[in-house]
């Protein structure tokens, strides 16, 4: 063979060789998938280093036996270009992979470098690499090369320029950390989760389940609203108009309890707030803050605020915003329809339809033991509310001021043994009961958490005062309250010795 067929039998033995160290360098390649930095480093090293190994020891074979390769020879200039390719290499992957290292132990607060910068520095070192082999070590003019690039790059860049538009935005949204999958941003009108990203693109699902599909381009021009970074917390407020009939410190007294019953609303971080916004010829208005961990959902939580609001208002006989009275006038000749008001029912009456009075006070000789008088004066001592779907009348552990009777609805109850699950614990009243009345006989806190379930519920608020002016009536009323007492503290026993549990976890 000639010269140059011997001289490209040994560029081809390099490549081999290249392939060879490529094949054995896989288990260590591996190491920078999951051992760590250091393992990161040990990977971006061996490859370079097993080049220049492996290059040097076929360099020292063939200077060793000459006889057995006989003409086979590399040039100088082609060896000193493939070492020189290959040191400038081991130094980059080595400064890359001490930054690794510097950030993780001395620059914790500190971003570390994204993957998308470290592929491109290693483009661009390994063209630079090229060029400087080329033009330094084998003597190679790479004007005409740079030339005939960047006329193909105009070329490619006019032709693509939206597509680079978008790609060269995901690049700085990606390198800047701009927006992160499983974030709910805003872009305009357009809100949602992003749920995955690309060079060219990101797209975003809103709550209703539809899918965006967003240029970068657009995402790096638009102003984004972030609803998760770098806190979940965010702030919501409403605007509630009411009369001037209502004292100031009431209203944001029942605004606030409104706030705090629902259970989305934070209460670790801020506690919410109320305040007079502004005076209005016929009503004041008072805005509500509070924060959920979950503004994203921010229609549904507002939605479930204002509802309790209108409740708890209501309870305290405040009047949302202003009633304006309606005239309409009827023409001559036409009977006009007479609308009468609806009387409305005593706190006797609740009683009486209830059920309560058949259930408390009402002795084993089947009369009642109390006389009209007594239960009519009883009945003015009660107060009417309404309670929403899912609100709380009282939670386990709170002071115990009032009792409750419940007109209609369903409340029911959880102990603090609910917690064993299995129905432990739990508890449901019925029309005509009343609950919570043992708390405010003992002075103790609040044994159980009852709530309304499904629709609004409906009761009678009684006071201690109401309690033992009841129970004072009769000697067989405080019989009966004692041995409901019993026979709750029998059921609780019960249900101890069901679960198996020790007698210390009755409080």
């Amino acid at each position: 063979m000639d010269s140059t067929a011997w001289m490209m039998l040994g560029v081809a033995s390099l490549l081999s060789l290249l392939l060879v160290a490529t094949v054995i360098t896989i288990p260590l390649r591996r190491l920078g998938r999951g051992g760590g930095s250091w393992g990161a480093l040990l990977a971006a090293l061996s490859l370079p280093m097993a080049v220049l190994l492996f290059t040097s020891l076929l360099l020292w074979v063939i200077s060793a036996f000459p006889a057995a390769f006989g003409a086979l020879h590399l040039e100088r200039s082609h060896v000193e270009a493939w070492y020189l390719f290959w040191v400038i290499l081991l130094l980059f992957n080595l400064s890359e992979g001490l930054g690794r290292l510097y950030h993780l132990y001395f620059r914790k607060d500190a971003q570390p470098a994204h993957g998308l910068a470290l592929f491109l520095g290693r483009v661009v070192v390994v063209g630079a690499s090229l060029l400087i082999v080329l033009q330094f070590a084998m003597d190679l003019s790479t004007s005409q090369l740079l030339t005939s690039t960047a006329v193909v790059a105009t070329v490619l860049g006019i032709a693509l320029r939206e597509v680079l538009s978008n790609f060269l935005a995901g690049l700085s949204v990606h390198l800047a950390g701009t927006v992160q999958p499983a974030q709910w941003i805003a872009i305009g009108d357009k809100e949602g989760e992003i749920i995955q990203r690309n060079w060219r693109e990101t797209r975003i699902r809103s709550t209703g389940g539809h899918i965006y599909i967003v240029p970068n381009s657009l995402i790096a021009s638009s102003l984004i609203t972030h609803m998760t970074w770098d806190s979940p917390l965010r702030r919501h407020h409403l605007d509630f108009p009411v009369s001037y009939d209502a004292s100031p410190a009431l209203v944001r007294q029942a605004l606030q309890e409104a706030a705090i019953s629902v259970p989305e609303v934070d209460r670790t971080c801020k506690w919410p707030d109320a305040m007079v916004l502004a005076c209005k010829d016929n009503s004041m208005v008072y805005r509500l803050r509070f924060w959920s961990r979950t503004f994203h959902d921010r229609s549904r939580i507002e939605g479930d605020v204002q509802e309790r609001v209108w409740y708890q208002l209501g309870r305290h006989g405040i009047a949302l915003g202003s009633v304006s009275e309606v005239k309409i006038p009827t023409l001559s000749g036409t009977l006009s329809a007479q609308v009468t008001e609806p009387i409305p029912e005593t706190g006797y009456d609740l009683l009486l339809r209830s059920g309560f009075v058949q259930r408390y006070l009402v002795g084993s000789d089947g009369r009642l033991l109390v006389d009209e008088t007594a239960l009519r004066a009883f009945a003015t001592l009660l107060r009417r509310r309404t309670y929403g779907a899912d609100e709380e009348l009282f939670r386990l552990g709170d002071v115990g001021e009032v009792c409750y009777i419940l007109l209609r609805g369903d409340l029911y109850g959880r102990t603090g043994l609910s917690v064993q699950g299995g129905g432990a614990g739990e508890f449901r009243v019925e029309p005509g009961e009343w609950v919570g009345e043992i708390s405010v006989f003992s002075g103790l806190t609040r044994t159980a958490t009852v709530f309304v379930k499904g629709s609004e519920a409906e009761v009678l608020e009684v006071s201690n005062r109401a309690l033992h002016y009841l129970l004072s009536c009769h000697e067989e009323i405080a019989r009966l309250f004692q041995q409901r007492l019993a026979q709750r503290s029998r059921r609780m026993l019960e249900e101890l010795r069901t679960l198996d549990l020790p007698h210390t976890a009755i409080s």
